[in-house]
Order: structure tokens, then sequence, then C-alpha cells
């Protein structure tokens, strides 16, 4: 019989039944997943820190000081207790949440923070502030490494490198953050009339190049503007004009309101291209202090008082339209620009506002210097407030590598055992996260070959040579050239002249202009035209930049001159009847340099007078790919270690007696001058140096370098060719000196044999240390040490490869210019007194 089956409804109501009378028991609550409590930040770290506290004195026992006058790391104006200024109050910022406003802000414990920093690089973009601030954080790391050095690389102004942690911290120099450039008046007449000189140019939406290649390159950057935003460094005369997409912005924008068209675009260009993972700060405004006037008008800060709360207002309001104003209402700007990005604000504002007590004032270290520039109101002494900015950033910056650290698993460059030299320790910190991470890793190792990889490494090496060329060429001096007051004829006299030098170009090529400008107040007669800085007639032969790294040991900017139309100092600088004279020098320059490398010149002398034309006019325009289109014919380079040149012509004009077989050849040799400045005092910073009195001070050697490849040296190093060329002043032994026979010949006396146009330079008094005597030398620059190497207004770094310096930063008659300044060694006490 089959089973019948109960329709489903009939189901349903016994089942509700069932439930109503043994109802099921309760699911058992749901635990709130564990969150762990946050740990409280360190006292410093917490925004609110700076901007909410007083200060007290520093806690006894007080601590020794982390640096002293003898950091060389200091800037002399900031230098205040050599500078003999009464020393400032121990007094140590005590933020109101730490320890209910009884603790104080630790200082930095430059040990941990280095072992922390490890294989990290720290940068800062802006202006003197900003170098303020990086001198005390140089100074404060360099007591826990004492083989700390330093660093100008990638554009950086200053800069240091500890290399027992390998951590980077530069200043790299960029005063309104975005570009400018001067843009000298085409027609000075009719704009003479308003008193504008000329214009500074601001693209509002490109960063300054200073700082445009870097942004991938720090791990923090801290970011700040502001001090030069004002009428006291742009005049009405020599107004900013406002650019956006390469063209004026309509209509012009006033200084304040430009710089809040540039803070935004500067914010959203940081957001846009640093990485997320890098700490972005943006430092607040630095108050200033004077009191009575401006800087220019008796303002002085010459006080041991530290403000009250009450007093704040009325000197920094700007409602109240005092002279100190400025911080403020730039803040307020930065505030707005950074709404919406994740550039934090390190605010040191209020808790700077107390500290009227803390400025070089008078003290500045340089004769005269209160009377040119007036008292320094705005600057901080060192030691001083600045080591507390540097204990609330380094709190700041610690906190974000613990957050990094923990966000990769622990993977923490601090924790890994470090090897000396950089690449030992990037090896060593990666090895280390390849352990946390070994496909992820290894995978992207394996992405590159070998082969890719070099060719990728050529390409980047061609690049940065193109890049090196184009700055070469491009680089520039703002000059602003006064009248000499014996050539004025007229009231009032006529305003400076300002334009930029090319630096590889000569300053009589610009005296077409300048004499336009000048023309309405020179004397009747025939001109005779020459320039002096600081009573120091010029010579015409040297290039602007190379004179301009030479005589301005500390970059002076515009770099003032004062032009002459009479009086020729014929004693002192010979002769120059203008481009023709230039020429004449560029092209004897050009054959020297031809003899030193190849052995003669005749493949400069046989260019034809169309090539040459066309060479001599691509240097005074600046034209490169012109230049390019001529020199390679000549084949002056590029030099390499392995090349050989035939020395027939050149053995037998330094009278060897060995026979010599054909095709015998020797290493080729680079043609170098060198400028070497002495400085007779021992200066803790080369802006104290005296200026240059006579040229009887700058030795000017002509000293080629001879490329020999060495075992063990992978490559010659800038420290080994300037050995080499200048053993005097590299070692405390007395270094024997070669003569010019006994090195490859000085194209100024060996080229005369085969052209009669390379004469040595007779009429014009050459000091080279290869002129003295061996023991004269020896005795002549015992106790002097290299303080500074320049070359292309850069100063470089002495690992850096010659051959690559040699080719890249050489000049268009292919010299190599090297400017070197030397300072007295300190004499050692004798039988250890």
């Amino acid at each position: 019989m089959p089973r019948r089956r109960l329709p489903l409804l009939l189901l349903l109501p016994i089942t509700l039944t069932l439930f109503l009378l043994f109802p099921s028991p309760p699911p058992p609550p749901r635990q709130p997943p564990h969150q762990p409590q946050p740990q409280p930040l360190p006292c410093g770290a917490a925004p609110s820190d700076a901007t909410a506290g007083r200060w007290v004195p520093t806690p006894e026992p007080l601590p020794p000081p982390l640096y002293t006058s003898s950091c060389p790391f200091h800037r002399n104006a900031w230098n205040c207790p050599r500078n003999s200024r009464p020393p400032v109050a121990a007094l140590s910022w005590a933020p109101a949440r730490c320890g209910g406003g009884g603790g104080v802000v630790p200082r930095i414990d430059a040990a941990e923070f280095l072992a922390a920093a490890g294989g990290r690089r720290i940068g800062l973009v802006g202006d003197s502030l900003s170098e303020n601030l990086v001198v005390a954080l140089l100074c404060a790391l360099r007591s826990a490494d004492g083989g700390a050095r330093k660093w100008k690389r990638r554009g950086a102004w200053r800069g240091g490198y500890f290399p027992r942690d390998d951590v980077v911290v530069a200043y790299h120099r960029a005063v309104l953050l975005a570009k400018y450039t001067w843009q000298p008046a085409e027609n000075s007449k009719e704009l003479h009339k308003d008193g504008i000189k000329g214009t500074y140019r601001v693209d509002v939406d490109i960063p300054a190049d200073e700082w445009v290649n870097v942004t991938r390159f720090y791990d923090v950057l801290i970011f700040n503007t502001g001090h030069w935003w004002g009428t006291d460094k742009f005049p009405k005369e020599t107004p900013l004009v406002f650019y956006r997409g390469g063209k004026p912005i309509e209509p012009p924008l006033g200084i304040y309101d430009g710089l809040k068209v540039v803070l935004k675009s500067m914010a959203s260009y940081i957001e846009r291209e640093v990485p997320s993972k890098t700490l972005k700060l943006w430092r607040t405004q630095s108050p200033r202090h004077f009191y009575g006037g401006e800087w220019d008008h008796n303002g002085s800060c010459v006080s041991d008082r530290l403000l009250q709360e009450h007093e704040l207002d009325s000197w920094f309001d700007p409602r109240f339209g005092g002279v100190n104003k400025e911080a403020r209402l730039v803040n307020s700007a930065i505030q707005e620009a950074l709404i919406g990005t994740d550039i934090q604000l390190l605010n040191l504002t209020y808790m700077s506002e107390f500290r009227a007590d803390a400025h070089p004032a008078i003290w500045l270290g340089k004769k005269d210097a209160v009377a040119v520039w007036g008292q320094d109101c705005m600057h901080w002494c060192l030691p001083g407030v600045p080591d507390t900015w540097v204990d609330i950033l380094a709190a700041r910056i610690l906190h974000h590598f613990k957050q990094a650290n923990e966000s990769d698993g622990g993977c923490s460059h601090s924790t890994v055992p470090k090897k000396r030299g950089r690449r030992g320790n990037q090896s060593e910190s990666f090895a280390a996260c390849d352990k946390q991470k070994p496909s992820k890793i290894r995978r992207r190792r394996r992405q590159i070959s070998p082969p890719a990889a070099m060719a990728a490494q050529r390409d980047d090496e061609a690049g940065w040579s193109a890049e090196a060329a184009r700055r070469v060429w491009g680089g520039a001096v703002p000059l602003q050239v006064h009248l000499h007051d014996a050539d004025v004829t007229t009231l009032p006299p006529p305003p400076p002249f300002m334009t930029l030098g090319p630096r590889i170009g000569y300053l009589p090529l610009l005296v077409p202009i300048i004499k336009a400008h000048f023309s309405s107040t020179l004397p009747p007669g025939i001109d005779t035209v020459w320039f002096e800085y600081k009573g120091l007639p010029l010579k015409w032969y040297i290039p602007i930049g190379v004179l301009y790294d030479l005589l301005c040991a500390d970059p002076e900017r515009p770099w003032n001159l004062t032009v002459h139309f009479r009086g020729y100092p014929s004693e002192i600088l010979t002769p120059c009847d203008g481009e023709d004279s230039v020429k004449w020098s560029y092209m004897n320059s050009l054959k020297e340099a031809a003899f030193i490398i190849t052995g003669n010149s005749k493949n400069v002398m046989n260019m034809s007078q169309a090539d040459q034309g066309a060479l001599w006019q691509s240097v005074m325009k600046g034209n490169l790919d012109g230049y390019m289109n001529i020199s390679t014919r000549l084949k002056l380079g590029p030099f390499e270690e392995d090349c050989l040149v035939r020395t027939s012509s050149v053995e037998g004009q330094q009278g060897s007696d060995e026979p010599e077989s054909p095709g015998s050849g020797k290493p080729c040799r680079v043609p170098v001058r060198l400028y070497v400045r002495s400085v007779q005092e021992d200066l803790y910073d080369l802006e104290d140096a005296l200026p240059v009195g006579d040229w009887e001070s700058i030795s000017y050697i002509n000293r080629p370098f001879e490329v020999r490849r060495e075992e063990g040296r992978s490559y010659i190093t800038l420290e080994h060719a300037l050995k080499t060329l200048l053993p005097e002043f590299f070692s405390l032994k007395a270094s024997r000196i070669p003569d010019d026979s006994e090195t490859a010949p000085q194209a100024s006396d060996s080229a005369p044999n085969d052209d009669p146009d390379v004469t040595p330079r007779s009429c014009e008094k050459v000091e080279s240390s290869a002129s003295l005597s061996q023991q004269e030398a020896n005795v002549a620059n015992k106790g002097k040490i290299v303080k500074l190497v320049r070359v292309q207004g850069i100063e470089v770094d002495m690992d850096i490869p010659f051959l690559w310096v040699a080719n890249n930063l050489k000049n268009p008659e292919c010299y190599l210019h090297i400017c070197v300044c030397v300072g007295t060694r300190k004499r050692e006490p004798k039988d250890g007194r």
C-alpha cells in the first residue's frame, strides 16, 4: 500500500508550535576583535607639542653640549660662541602634553637617531632658515660619528654624510621653491623711466632646479619658503612677475597673492611626485624679532629677555602691522595650501616667538657686517633655538621610521649589522628584507639580465654626460655691474646694470650691452674697458665662471663688479681690444690643449676660416650643438684610461735619448689649469676669507695630467689626480714637484715649435708653483692644506672619477679649470708642548 504524505501546509503549524514550546538557546555574544591600545607618542613627536607649552630652565645637571664652535658644519654668522656673543640662556621646551607641562622635549640621542636612520636620506629644501636648522642637525649628529664629512651632491647647498650608519643629511637652497630667473630690461632707456632695471620671472608651476630632481632620492623631505617674499628682497625696481604654463598670469599678481599660488602649486607637485612612503613635512615660518624698525632701518634685537605670552600678539599679529608680521601672515597661506594633501605641518613658529633673546644680533663675525647688513634678528645663534627644533624634528622622524618598519613586517635598516661604506650598508639592509620577502625580491632581481643592466647603465651614463654638458654650457653667474665713480659724469649716478654672465664666456664680450646701459653718463674719449672685484682688476682671458669660483669663496649672488671705461691698469692686465683679443686667446688655448692631447696642434691649425668662425660663434652664443658639430672633427676627446697617443713629435721635443719604435705611444694627457688661492688664516668657514688683494696670492698653474692605469685601482679619482698635480698641498712631507721638463710639455712652452701663434703670455705675470725651485716650493707650501675644490661652480666630491670630470666639466677650449683654496695648516707643537 503506498505511503501517504502529509501536505506541506499541515506541517508548518506543527513546526511553529514546537519552536515556541522549545526555543533554541541564544548564541553566545560576539566578542569585539582585540585592538591594541595605541601607545602615547613620545614627548615632542605629537604635532601639538610645539604649539602648546612654555620655555623652562633646562633641568639640572646640565648635559654637555653636543657640539661647539669648532663643528666643521658651522656657519660663521651663526657661530655665536666664536663671535663672542654673550651665552644664550640654557632653556628647554616643555609641551603642555608632556607630564602635565612639567616634562621637557628630550635632547636628540644622535647615536640612536643615526642607527634608526641607517641607509636613509634626509633632505631640507627652502631658504636660509632651513639652512639654520640643517647646520644644527649636522653638528648634533656629528657628535655620534666623528667620521662625518661634507656632502654636496645632487645640487645640495650644504650637507653631511655619516659613514658609520650610511646616512645623508643635506640642504637644497631654493628660496622661492618655484623656479625664478632674472630678465634684464630689454629697453633700458624706456624702462628706466619707471625705475625698472629688470624683472624676476617666477614660473609658479615649475620647481626650482635645485630640488626638482631629488624628490625620489630622500626618505624624509622638509620644505619651507617665506622669508624672501617681501619688497626688501624684490623691490619695485626688480619685481617678481608670475608665469603659468609659460605665459604671464593676467592680471599681474602682487607678492603675497603670488606666494599663495606658488604654495598651492608646489604642494600639489610634492604630493604628486614625492613617493607616498616618504615623510613629507612643511616647516612653518621662523619669527623675526626686530625692534624699533626693519633690518635696514636700525631694527635691533640686542636683548637677553624672553617675550611673555601677552606680548606675542602685539609683536606678530598682522592686524597690528608690525615689522614682524611676516611669520603669521605666511603661515596662514601655508596652512591653506596644505589642505587636502598628505604633507604634515611642522609648526615651530609659536615656540620660537618667545625667543627674542637668541639671535646673532650684532655678533656676526665679520667686520662692518652690521653697517652693511644691519643686525641679524631673523636667524638664530648656534647652539640655540634650532637645537630644540632638531629635538622635535628627530622625535617626528623616529616615530615615522618606527611606523614604517612595523608596516614592513619588522624589516628595519637599523636591525642589520652594517659594514662601512654605502654599498655595504645597502646590500645588507636589502638582504635583511630578502629574508622577510624572498620570492618577491628575488623575482625582481631576475627581471634584469646582466647585458640589459649594462646597457641601462651605459644609457644612464650617457644621459648624465648630456645633462652635465647642458648645464656647463647653460650655466651663468648673475652679475650686478656698477659704474666706477670716476666715470660718472651725471647726477644722479646711473643704477647698476644686471645681467647674466655665461660661465664659459668672458667679461669683454659683455661690454656692448653694459656700455649701452651707461652710455648717457660716460666721459668723452677712447674707451679702455676693464672690470674689478673688491679692488682686484679681473683678468679678461679667464672665463667668468672660473673667476667667480676663485674669488668668491662664499658664493655672492648677484656678483657685484665694478666696470671702468678709463685708466686701464696695463701693469697688471694684458691689453684687450675687445672680441678680437678674446677670440685670439680662445683659439690659442685650444691649440695648446690640442698639443697636450695629441702631441701637436695641426688639427686646430688646419681648420678652415669658416670652421674657426663657426666654432667661435658657437662659444659666444652658447650653442652646444653647433660647437659639437665642429669640435668632434678635431678628435680631442673623450679621454679614456686605455687611450694612447703617438709620441714621435713629443719625445723629440722632450730631449729623450731613447730610440723611438714605430707606433710607440704613451698614455694620453688631460689639459688642466689650476688656480690655487691661498688663505692666510686657518678659517672655520671660507665665507670669512679675506678678499684677494692681488694676483700674487693666486698660483696659476698649467700642469697636464697623464692618465695611467694602476693595479688595484678601479678608476682614477679626482683626489688621486689632484695629489699628482699638486703634491705639495696634499702631503705633510716635502713632496717633489716635477719640473715642466719632467712632465708633459707645457703647451705654452712647446707649441711655438710648430705654430708661431701659440705663444706664452709673456706679458702676463703667471705665478706657478712649477716655476719655483724644489726647495723653495716645499718651504712656500709647508703647512698648507686643501680646503675647497671647485669645478664649474661645483664643490666636487673627491671620490668622483677624474675622467668623468675631465670629459664633462671641461671648458670649450678643452681645458679643465680647477679652483683650489688652500689654508694654513695648524702647526703641531714640538716635543709634546
